[in-house]
């Protein structure tokens, strides 16, 4: 593979393009790479950034998705704690939108195939795009998902829920909103049941952040399928653990790369 570091963090190449001014990116590639292959996005959990990814251990199937075709693009997405913000989801203005352009202008990448990598926290703006702006998604992918948002948010009041208050600027607007942010809410429920077959997740069977309870009541109103991965806890390090062809195949099948 062929990789690129932009912005701050790890190295950098220049000339420095950037999925969005200001933040960094790392975009992985095959060698062969000559445009018009699938883009995959991944987005970081909370507290990470694109450089998380620059260890290979960070990026297995990252790396095999890239082997097979795809342009991989991993952005800071607006910064991070964002947790299903329009910084990140908006299907216009959004980051996760501004890298599926980049992708495509400085990449040459095929933006009619575009498959979403969700980690943790990263699922919630994975997912909160892909029901914002479905016939742009092809497939959306989470590990170890935020997928029942508020109910994290109530469980950790001072912990993870005031990340997500201070994402929307206050527990009020968390209140006001998470009915449009949380994937386990009614109306976001509905709009992902649509395309519940391009939605997967894997999750920890020993994970105290994402319980199994929050993936049964996000599976069971949407009916979405889960994998679980066993008992590998909740760290940035264990979304990479998930087996890299149990994932890659089957967002490589929704991309169109294998059958």
């Amino acid at each position: 593979m062929t990789y690129r570091n932009f912005g701050a963090g790890v190295g950098g190449d220049t000339p420095v393009p950037l999925s969005h001014v200001r933040e960094g990116d790392f975009v992985i590639l095959p060698n062969t790479w000559d445009g018009g292959g699938p883009i995959v996005v991944v987005c970081h959990g909370a507290g990470a950034t694109h450089a998380t990814y620059a260890p290979s251990s960070m990026r297995p199937a990252l790396n095999l998705l890239a082997e097979w075709g795809c342009c991989v693009v991993i952005p800071d997405l607006g910064g991070t704690n964002t947790w299903g913000t329009d910084t990140a989801v908006h299907a216009t203005t959004g980051r996760i939108r501004e890298a599926i352009d980049y992708a495509v202008r400085d990449w040459d990448a095929d933006g009619e195939r575009v498959g979403l990598i969700g980690h943790s926290m990263g699922f919630m703006n994975a997912i909160g795009f892909h029901w914002r702006a479905p016939s742009v998604v092809a497939a959306t992918v989470g590990v170890l998902p935020v997928c029942a948002a508020d109910a994290l948010h109530d469980r950790t009041p001072a912990g993870l829920g005031l990340l997500i208050d201070t994402a929307y600027g206050s527990l009020a607007n968390w209140e006001a909103d998470k009915g449009n942010r949380d994937p386990s809410a009614v109306g976001p429920a509905a709009l992902i049941a649509a395309f519940k077959d391009n939605v997967r997740l894997y999750y920890s069977t020993n994970d105290t952040t994402v319980l199994q309870s929050d993936i049964t009541t996000f599976c069971t109103a949407t009916g979405v399928a889960a994998r679980p991965i066993g008992a590998i806890g909740h760290s940035d390090l264990a979304t990479a653990s998930v087996d890299k062809y149990e994932q890659g195949r089957w967002l490589a099948s929704k991309l169109g790369l294998i059958s």
